[in-house]
């Protein structure tokens, strides 16, 4: 939201960027803001970076080094995920007492320029330092594994004078996960024995190798005693309603890691049809959508009542004033929404939304509707968050940039833009579940049964497209000035080895399926 108000400020000025701000521009200077900032590179630097190269590039640039700008002057102070991490680095060097304290770093298959600068602060100021990082003994398939992080760290402790002792952690493999480890995205493919342990299945559809699944499943728990929490299916969104539904209907325990946001609840979209109603002047959707909302409370015959009247009477607009006489809790919303066109500060706005979860009482709603779920309990344990959610957010907002002034358009486009970005995650319902993840998002530990389902090119691993405001080709022309990372091409590798690792993960047996 800040970024908006940042770039709503500065447009003017801009030389490449275009000064109608949609969405999907905001987004994409949010990112690279985002590979900028974390990298540690100034405006100044930025902008000095590109002046011997074509106007093209040094027009992008001007404008990213003008909104970061404008970004570090609106957070007057205030910290975002980059400062904080800026001022934990400057605390460090200031002396804090950490003689007495243990560092340990694992699982990072990479650090930012400024992760760096923490590391190196607590380096030389703590008792010990552990930090885990991978390394290839396969050639066959070493150009996945990012040694980057090994390099970085020796080079830090080399340039600090600091003593480090390196040392090689083996895993031991089962003689089927060694195949996998030796091969998996190899140069060169060395036939060996299967040792009973990979399974590849070729399937004509997305339902036939869920149910596929679903079935080899149900045969390990009941025929080879197998526990729901020794499986693990590693996968990607698309599949997760085709396994949610079947696994339902197996009554297979599972657990899907799959966030939805603020924005996709009923709780949310009540608001937005709200706001809908004044910012569309009572249109015949708007109206319809919002008396719709579960949380518009009137019976449900009165509902059915209002609709057909609204279609025979083809009520909208102006026309909206008869549905007062039909239902006096529309007139009572009628009347008091006409009040944001005459709100001028994103505070009042946020204090007018939190006003109208208070008068109309959206609170006791809520906490009805989230007890006639209980025989739901994955939406029910979703809504419990939602309210929590939004105040927090909300305050954020109001604390950030509340006394700016906008349009009640431009604050509905962005103000939602924002909730998007707000995550709920599910809750487990059982401590033994099948683990259902996204194979390029989710972390799996190892256990006994994986099944990788939907292994076809290009969606296993995933491929992220170098579309960015700052393309890999962009990042190699100046990286004899500055270093942006990552680049795309490194997260692809990223990619590529989280698929490595977890067909590795399997300790008795790996099934993998794919479609024709």
């Amino acid at each position: 939201f800040v970024l908006y108000r940042a770039m709503q400020k500065c447009k003017d000025q801009f030389l490449c960027f275009s000064k109608n701000l949609s969405q999907g521009l905001c987004q994409k200077v949010q990112n690279s803001l985002s590979l900028i900032r974390s990298s540690n590179i100034s405006s100044n630097e930025l902008e000095l970076s590109v002046q011997d190269f074509e106007i093209g590039l040094k027009n992008k640039f001007h404008d990213l080094a003008l909104i970061n700008e404008k970004y570090d002057e609106m957070l007057n102070s205030k910290l975002d995920g980059t400062n904080t991490l800026k001022l934990f680095t400057t605390i460090i060097d200031n002396n804090v007492n950490l003689k007495n304290t243990n560092f340990y770093f694992c699982g990072f298959d990479a650090f930012t320029k400024q992760g760096y600068e923490i590391i190196k602060a607590i380096s030389k100021n703590c008792k010990n330092l552990v930090i885990g990082a991978f390394k290839s003994k396969v050639k066959n398939n070493s150009y996945i594994f990012d040694e980057e992080v090994t390099k970085t760290i020796k080079q830090i402790f080399e340039d600090e004078k600091i003593e480090y002792v390196e040392e090689e952690c083996n895993t031991v493999f089962n003689l089927g996960q060694k195949q996998i480890f030796e091969n998996v995205f190899g140069c060169k493919i060395s036939k060996g024995e299967n040792y009973n342990y990979s399974y590849v299945y070729e399937m004509p559809t997305k339902q036939d190798e869920v149910d596929f699944v679903a079935k080899q499943i149900c045969y390990l728990v009941k025929n080879k005693n197998v526990k729901y929490s020794d499986i693990c299916v590693a996968t990607n969104e698309d599949y997760f309603n085709e396994i949610e539904n079947t696994f339902s209907s197996f009554e297979i325990s599972y657990y899907i890691d799959l966030s939805t946001t603020l924005y996709e609840t009923q709780f949310c979209n009540y608001i937005k049809y709200a706001l809908d109603l004044v910012i569309q002047n009572y249109d015949k959707e708007s109206i319809l959508n919002f008396i719709t909302n579960p949380f518009f409370e009137v019976e449900e015959n009165e509902k059915c009542d209002l609709i057909n009247f609204i279609y025979e009477n083809n009520i909208e607009y102006k026309k909206c004033e008869k549905l007062f006489e039909k239902c006096e809790k529309f007139k009572e919303y009628y009347d008091f929404l006409n009040n944001f066109n005459n709100l001028k500060t994103i505070k009042e706005m946020i204090d007018g939304i939190t006003q109208m979860l208070s008068n109309f009482k959206i609170n006791e709603k809520l906490n009805s509707l989230i007890e006639e779920m209980s025989d739901n309990l994955l939406t029910q344990k979703l809504y419990i968050q939602v309210w929590d959610k939004l105040e927090n957010i909300n305050n954020k907002i109001k604390d950030s940039i509340g006394d700016e002034e906008i349009s009640l358009t431009d604050f509905y486009d962005f103000y939602f833009a924002v909730v998007k970005d707000i995550k709920i995650s599910q809750v487990p319902l059982s401590v033994d579940s099948v683990y259902v993840g996204d194979i390029s998002s989710s972390f799996f530990e190892k256990t006994k049964y994986v099944f990788v389902v939907g292994a076809n090119q290009d969606v296993v691993p995933s491929v992220t497209k170098d579309l960015g405001l700052i393309p890999d080709k962009d990042i190699e022309k100046l990286s004899n000035k500055i270093n942006i990372a990552p680049t795309v091409k490194i997260i692809n590798k990223r990619n590529k080895f989280k698929v490595f690792d977890i067909l590795t993960n399997a300790q008795e047996k790996l099934y993998i399926t794919y479609r024709i």
